[in-house]
């Protein structure tokens, strides 16, 4: 089937029937030859082949006119779009990958290697790796012996729980009306015990005569005096107890003994009979659980703490620091991660698009390229159909002659058909 611009310049060559349309050709082809023409000596075709040849080469001229200027529409476009692929190509690749490098700019600024967080940290852990060094020098580069603080700490609520029932029956006596005030008092006695507690098992732990620690003479005495002052306290509670314990058994109502007698009396009374204290097994028994207490607190505090007052300390500065060092490389890396895969789906996103504007400009050339394949074979077309109507003139001519053919007839028509065409 002919295209649209063979069909409308040379639809005459692609209808043509030899038996209806050369009928002409032969008739004419008959009458030349009976005159002998062409001359037998001819070398070009005579006027009548020159009708037929020029009718076949206008409609090609015309045909070739349409036809360039289409091929040369399609080819501006080609051009046209295969610069804005190359542009498109070569601007946004270069503005993704200006875009990636702005943001890892700025994820470095913030979390990277050179950032101020980050240098910050870094003479942070310098600073605290030199305490660190020295304290190792003075402890001879043993491991830390401090335990497990968290359990420290759930030990010492502990006792200060056991504290509560050890001395409720004491802040009772003046609290009867107020239960709950008398359990809240005493839970914060026992706070106050347990606090002491820590304080001179760290202590103790950290005097001595090592490198580093507390000197003994000047600490071994306020930790005699601290727990003198505890003693005398918790003995004083004792005493309070005893009274209240005397007082429910003689009176029967604290209210009543609290109004007549008043509460610094009752507490006066109650330290005069401190022999009694002493003598009696309950209050004696009292006593002596808060002094258990109290050992317990100092030696779990002893057992807890390093020898020395700052290794532990160090160790921990260094350590928090690492922490903070190692969750800034990860934030880092997550975030130059995540960076990365945004613009590698940008840039596959990108290859996709582009690779279809390719596509369009590969199906453009390819139509360009099969367009100059098909006007060879229309015009091929239009040689075999000249060539059918020289040949029936040329056949009959020859039947009708007394003279000689001319020797351009037969083949060697084809090639002045084809000469006759592209001049």
């Amino acid at each position: 089937m002919p295209t649209r611009i063979a069909d409308q310049t040379l639809a005459y060559y692609f209808r043509h029937n030899p038996d209806r349309d050369n009928v002409g050709h032969v008739e004419q082809g008959k009458l030349d030859g009976s005159g002998d023409r062409p001359a037998s000596d001819a070398t070009e075709f005579g006027p009548y082949e020159h009708e037929i040849v020029n009718k076949g080469r206008s409609g090609v001229q015309s045909y070739n006119t349409e036809f360039d200027s289409e091929q040369q529409a399609k080819e501006s476009a080609l051009e046209t779009k295969e610069t804005a692929l190359a542009n498109t190509r070569a601007n946004e690749r270069s503005q993704i990958t200006i875009a990636q490098s702005t943001e890892t700019t700025q994820l470095n600024q913030e979390c990277g290697a050179g950032s101020p967080e980050y240098t910050r940290l870094k003479s942070d852990e310098n600073s605290a790796q030199v305490l660190l060094n020295k304290v190792r020098l003075e402890v001879g580069d043993r491991p830390l012996q401090a335990k497990s603080p968290l359990l420290y700490l759930v030990m010492l609520g502990v006792l200060a729980v056991v504290e509560i029932p050890i001395n409720q029956q004491a802040f009772a006596f003046f609290f009867d009306h107020i239960p709950a005030f008398a359990y809240l008092l005493a839970f914060g006695i026992g706070l106050f015990f347990i606090y002491m507690a820590h304080v001179n098992g760290l202590s103790l732990r950290q005097s001595g005569n090592d490198p580093g620690q507390k000197d003994p003479s000047k600490h071994y005495w306020v930790i005699a005096a601290t727990t003198v002052f505890v003693l005398i306290v918790m003995f004083f509670l004792a005493m309070i107890r005893y009274k209240f314990i005397e007082f429910i058994e003689t009176e029967g109502n604290i209210d009543a003994v609290l109004e007549q007698i008043g509460l610094i009396e009752v507490v006066s009374e109650g330290a005069s009979d401190w022999l009694k204290v002493i003598t009696n097994d309950s209050s004696i028994a009292f006593f002596l659980m808060n002094v258990a207490v109290f050992v317990v607190g100092g030696f779990v505090s002893y057992h807890r703490h390093d020898p020395h007052p700052d290794y532990e300390k160090v160790l921990n500065d260094k350590n928090k620091v690492q922490r903070h060092l190692k969750d800034l490389e990860e934030k880092h890396n997550e975030g130059s991660l995540a960076i990365k895969r945004k613009y590698e789906q940008q840039l596959e996103g990108l290859e996709v698009r582009l690779a279809q504007e390719q596509q369009s400009v590969d199906d453009l050339r390819s139509e360009i390229q099969q367009a100059a394949t098909t006007r060879d074979n229309e015009l091929k077309t239009v040689k075999n159909v000249l060539f059918s109507e020289l040949n029936a003139y040329q056949d009959s001519n020859s039947s009708s002659r007394t003279t000689p053919a001319p020797s351009y007839f037969g083949s060697q028509t084809r090639q002045m058909i084809a000469e006759a065409l592209t001049t």
